[in-house]
């Protein structure tokens, strides 16, 4: 036994031991939400400074008049700082507007309330600050400073705006923020896929419309019998069995001795004899002996998985003749009863180990129900009312078991759905940046594009002319997001032993989301310009 001392707070996001209260959390998706909050920050920023070195270069000729006129590189510099500055400042006080909005929507999201307070911590406060200047810095002070060197001869005569360079390093931000935007999205599509897969996979056994009831109080325990003997004379109640563990969740470990030289460790749950027939879990061999089991007495009987059954070494057909003790009972040997086939009894980051499931009436510790999915409301007020005649003061709380199944993956739906919260800001930011370019890339070809026009060039043509560059950018972008994707993908699906398959569909569909998106924003400019009377934009040549 190895004993270790664990901070309390650690617990939810560093621990995953067995018999806790609940599902843990986990720091690595903490970790990855960051950085991908991070990516779709730096996404934002490429977009500023991608949209800001454009226009930047339609100011060659004030900044030109400026330093003629005595204004020193300096003076520029602080301008362009301030003028950014603003922006962000102003950015900033909506941003932290939109958190209090938005706060349902968060608190639904990530499953916990956080209180406005918080944002004013000294650690929050200052990162907030420190990322607002640095931001600054990147979007204002760099670009100033490169603008603000060149001559004023050569800010009126030279067009930088058209320079390889300038030209080439806004291709290369465009292509990283579309290539983020189409890894989350391809991120978003695996991680619902696999969620999905979750919840529907086949368990081995049933447990839609079961209700779960806690019978671990002595008011109650003692009288368990009775009060399912009462449940089930009621027609909407189909069946009704008491176990140590939920099945969705076996945890507890034991070892079993075949004989003084062979032991094995096993998962171990006390269940009634009617669990098998209640939860629809296939019996393979010994149907008729689990049948004659009764609700007392039934100590050292025992039922195996298939599983286990291989671990114990025998064959289905000389199985029941085996004897067994677990090792946490009262040791004595007994005999095994049958066989079941195997069943999820945890969640599908697991493979199905050995089970062996015994009969000890004083470890149930809850009552499944199964009922008719039909009038349901009225079903659990009759299951209600049986209560109160034996649990006395004792509280009616129930829970459905397929809920609880559903809360083993609460943190990749989760996941799931902070993706798309990620997915859509980042394709948003990424189509802002676009639309700017776009719109930019247009104003700058009016008079070319007025002259294709004269020339016959009708809609579809402007609309390839503009849109051309940016859809190969986005193809780059493609090529470089799909092995990313899959890589952190098939990576995060190596947590499940039980996992969907990722198919050259899932890419293909986020990447023709992106391209279609992206060619609606490039067709507004296409279709403005397309519709621009040739004889105004030509009429000062």
């Amino acid at each position: 036994m190895d004993l270790r001392l664990q901070p309390f707070k650690d617990i939810h996001l560093k621990s995953n031991m067995k018999f806790e209260l609940q599902p843990n959390g986990n720091i690595s998706y903490v970790y990855l939400f960051v950085t991908i909050a991070l990516l779709v920050l730096l996404v934002a920023i490429v977009n500023y400074t991608n949209l800001a070195a454009a226009r930047h270069t339609q100011r060659f000729k004030e900044v030109g008049v400026r330093k003629i006129f005595g204004a020193s590189r300096k003076q520029l510099i602080v301008q362009f700082m301030i003028e950014s500055f603003a922006v962000l400042f102003m950015a900033l006080a909506l941003a932290i507007l939109v958190i209090e909005i938005c706060r349902p929507l968060v608190v639904t999201i990530i499953g916990q309330e956080y209180l406005s307070i918080s944002l004013l911590q000294t650690s929050v406060l200052l990162s907030t600050l420190g990322i607002t200047i640095l931001i600054g810095v990147l979007t204002g002070f760099i670009p100033a400073l490169a603008l603000s060197a060149f001559k004023p001869i050569k800010l009126f005569k030279v067009n930088i705006s058209s320079s390889a360079r300038g030209i080439t390093l806004r291709k290369a931000l465009v292509v990283f923020q579309f290539t983020i935007s189409i890894v989350l999205t391809i991120c978003t599509a695996i991680t619902y896929q696999q969620v999905s897969y979750l919840q529907d996979a086949k368990l081995g056994y049933n447990l839609d419309h079961t209700i779960v009831l806690n019978i671990g109080y002595k008011e109650i325990h003692s009288q368990y019998e009775v009060l399912k003997s009462q449940l089930l004379r009621h027609t909407s109640v189909l069946g009704a069995t008491a176990v140590s563990q939920l099945p969705t969740d076996i945890q507890t470990g034991e070892n079993i001795d075949i004989s003084k030289s062979e032991t094995f460790g096993v998962n171990c749950v006390s269940v009634d004899p009617d669990f098998f027939k209640v939860m629809n879990i296939k019996v393979k061999q010994g149907e008729q002996l689990i049948s004659s089991i009764r609700g007392n007495g039934t100590l050292n009987h025992f039922v195996s998985n298939e599983s286990a059954l291989a671990s114990i070494g025998g064959k289905e057909d000389d199985v029941l003749s085996k004897s067994i003790s677990i090792r946490q009972g009262n040791q004595h040997p007994g005999r095994v009863m049958g066989v079941v086939s195997d069943f999820h009894f945890q969640s599908l980051h697991h493979n199905i180990g050995p089970l062996v499931l015994e009969f000890n009436p004083g470890d149930y510790e809850y009552l499944l129900v199964k009922v008719k999915p039909e009038n349901l409301s009225e079903t659990i007020d009759i299951i209600s009312s049986e209560w109160k005649k034996f649990a006395g003061n004792l509280p009616f709380e129930y829970m459905f078991l397929d809920q609880e199944y559903n809360n083993l993956y609460k943190s990749e739906r989760r996941s799931a759905d902070l993706f798309i919260v990620f997915s859509i800001i980042a394709l948003l930011i990424s189509l802002m940046g676009l639309f700017g370019l776009s719109s930019f890339t247009a104003e700058r070809r009016t008079k070319e594009i007025a002259l294709r026009k004269v020339l016959g060039a009708n809609t579809n043509n402007i609309l390839l002319l503009v849109s051309r560059n940016f859809l190969f950018l986005l193809t780059v972008s493609f090529a470089i997001a799909v092995p990313i994707g899959y890589y952190f993908m098939n990576t995060w699906l190596t947590n499940f032993a039980f996992k969907t398959s990722i198919g050259p569909s899932l890419f293909i569909l986020a990447g023709v989301a992106n391209f279609i998106l992206a060619l609606l924003t490039l067709s507004y400019h296409s279709i403005k310009v397309s519709h621009t009377n040739s004889v105004d934009a030509l009429k000062y040549e």
